[in-house]
């Protein structure tokens, strides 16, 4: 009896211990601010840090207090132990931002959200039980991140990426300072990828070599590698289809035009088999020129033509404003020649705007841009064909980027009136969003009331929710760093409007200006409409120290030794020595624990069992 009821004790203790360590998922990497436009480019890592594979089918990612579903576009739904999972926005533009994760195994789920900058809760369920979840408002008062850099997690600790970009599905890569154990990963590298060529301008039907150059620019360590290269016109056709080489031995292409003159993209990427801590220079292209020499040199009446070297340029505003007339004008450092020139506009992701057009003057062109965001950007495109011989038609080719700013973007949503007949009439906004009875001073730990009011000119139900919150930066006062504190969710009638109490409890915070926003949801839409005011936080005669600190205004302390004076408004919070720890979750604490609960556990059953056996 004794041995049987030993071997039970251990089986139990077995079947707790997997139980707890079996599935874990992780949120190990945070890109909410990437480099330029944020539309449609962030993302979210997931990483499964347990012993058995987790099937990540119906899928929910939550940001704050809204659902988005996912749709798996890349990879399989099962993640293995130690195995990572991207959750992205826009397909389209995550993998032009990142192109060789489409040709990867690495599991991609498509959603439709928008993280806020300065940080928020966000979290990922499954049947609507938690798996995951961070609130990275928290983490931005520790860490730095800069625009196009990631918030990654490295041994439970959040810190900003080395490279530009992140490196989404791949281990993540921190700025750390050595310890007194620390050691070196033999398998890092940071390979860097050049294409190489002979030249620059090649004729048509000339065969060309060209030849892939890989470095190891950390150390002088070899790795295996994989190149997948290709070519594209300028228009970002393929014109070579993609091929995978295991080999930096040289590859050969014969381009054949018809037109005058032509350009081409020589494009490639490489994946190493080592932990690359910079995947930004894996990419690589070179522009070449292609020319027809057939009846370059002459016409049709045998005259040989001209030596020339034309130039092109597009001048223009580079700022201009929404639906304001650009006016761009293209330029020739010579008019001494008949020329064509071929002109279209793009957006920065390379989709075609305005199609290809020619012309054979150098006339001012118009366009006029209608943007629904506060900002955008397109690329002005343009290559001259000269009717003479151009010794350098390098410089034939020339862009400009344009930037068009949205002044008159505001947080209502208009909708047609329509007459008897059909007919627009004008236009009248769906929902207005008015702020009203906003005090201009609130005292230090003291609570503020303003009013939010919502008109529905709709024929329609919606639903609404609202929350508000103080902020500086990227850190909020009030509702103890907790955004949502004050969220309201309720359904406005048609034609109706309504006015609700928004009340704001400041933490404590240095006397000084500070803004109020109010976030506007609407039916549960990824946008959220935002109005902003200012508001002065004035000094209170209470003691600031008994502040009654939230848990998590506790977590955020957690591995820092708080130095005091007697001044309070000179409290500083440094780090503990040799601890790189700036957040730590629930989740790490709860894991870091569990051997000491399987101990407590084991000692438990020991005791019961010797009780057991001595009742027997």
């Amino acid at each position: 009896m004794y041995f049987y009821s030993k071997n039970l004790l251990l089986f139990i203790l077995c079947i707790v211990f997997l139980a707890v360590n079996a599935s874990s998922l992780q949120i190990t990497e945070i890109m909410f601010n990437p480099n330029g436009s944020d539309s449609g480019r962030e993302w979210i890592e997931i990483y499964n840090d347990g012993l058995l594979d987790i099937n990540l089918s119906g899928l929910r990612f939550y940001e704050s207090a809204t659902n988005h579903l996912t749709t798996l576009t890349n990879g399989e739904s099962v993640l293995h132990p130690k195995e990572y999972a991207v959750i992205i926005d826009k397909p389209e533009k995550f993998f032009n931002d990142y192109p060789y994760l489409e040709v990867s195994n690495i599991a991609i789920f498509d959603s439709a959200f928008s993280l806020l900058n300065s940080g928020e809760y966000i979290t990922v369920r499954k049947e609507y039980i938690e798996m995951t979840s961070v609130n990275y408002s928290i983490i931005l008062d520790y860490v730095d991140v800069s625009e196009g850099f990631s918030l990654s997690l490295v041994n439970y600790s959040w810190d900003s990426s080395i490279s530009l970009g992140g490196t989404p599905g791949h281990a993540n890569i921190i700025f750390d300072e050595p310890g007194p154990n620390s050691t070196s990963d033999n398998n890092t590298c940071d390979i860097n990828l050049n294409i190489e060529t002979d030249k620059s301008i090649f004729e048509n039907k000339e065969s060309f070599k060209y030849k892939h150059r890989l470095t190891n620019l950390k150390d002088d360590n070899k790795f295996n590698y994989t190149i997948e290269y290709w070519i594209e016109d300028i228009f970002n056709d393929t014109v070579k289809a993609k091929r995978n080489t295991t080999n930096v031995d040289k590859k050969s292409w014969t381009p054949s035009i018809n037109d005058k003159v032509n350009a081409f993209v020589l494009k490639a990427i490489a994946y190493p088999e080592c932990n690359d801590t910079n995947l930004a220079n894996n990419y690589a292209e070179k522009i070449i020129i292609v020319r027809n020499k057939q009846d370059a040199d002459s016409n049709s009446s045998g005259i040989t033509k001209d030596s020339c070297n034309v130039s092109l340029s597009i001048f223009s505003d580079t700022i201009i404003n929404n639906s304001e007339t650009i006016r761009y004008k293209h330029y020739l450092n010579t008019l001494d020649y008949n020329f064509t020139i071929k002109y279209w506009i793009e957006d920065i992701f390379s989709n075609n705007i305005r199609s290809t057009r020619n012309t054979t003057n150098t006339n001012k062109k118009s366009f006029t841009p209608k943007i629904e965001e506060k900002e955008k950007s397109f690329v002005f495109k343009a290559i001259v064909y000269p009717d003479c011989n151009d010794t350098d038609i390098k410089d034939n080719y020339a862009e400009k980027v344009i930037v068009v700013k949205n002044h008159d973007y505001k947080v209502v949503e208009e909708k047609s009136i329509h007459d008897s007949s059909g007919s627009s009439k004008k236009r009248k906004p769906i929902l207005e969003y008015y702020i009203s009875n906003l005090p201009q001073d609130a005292a230090q730990n003291s609570t503020f009331t303003f009013t939010a009011r919502i008109i529905n000119n709709d024929d329609k139900l919606h639903e609404i929710k609202l929350y508000s919150y103080v902020y500086r930066g990227n850190k909020c006062i009030s509702g103890d760093g907790n955004r949502t504190m004050n969220l309201i969710d309720f359904v406005i009638e048609p034609e109706a409007e309504m006015s609700i109490e928004m009340n704001n409890t400041i933490s404590y915070a240095k006397p000084g200006e500070y803004k109020v926003k109010l976030v506007i949801n609407k039916d549960n839409q990824k946008t959220d409409y935002n109005l902003i005011r200012n508001i002065n936080v004035t000094s209170n005669e209470t003691d600031s120290r008994s502040c009654n600190c939230s848990a998590s205004i506790q977590t955020k302390l957690l591995n820092y030794v708080p130095v005091y004076s007697d001044d309070v408004s000179a409290i500083v919070v440094e780090p503990a020595l040799y601890n790189k720890v700036v957040y730590e979750s629930n989740n790490m604490v709860i894991k870091d624990r569990i051997s000491y609960f399987v101990i407590a556990f084991m000692a438990v059953c020991m005791i019961f069992m010797i009780f057991w056996k001595g009742v027997k």
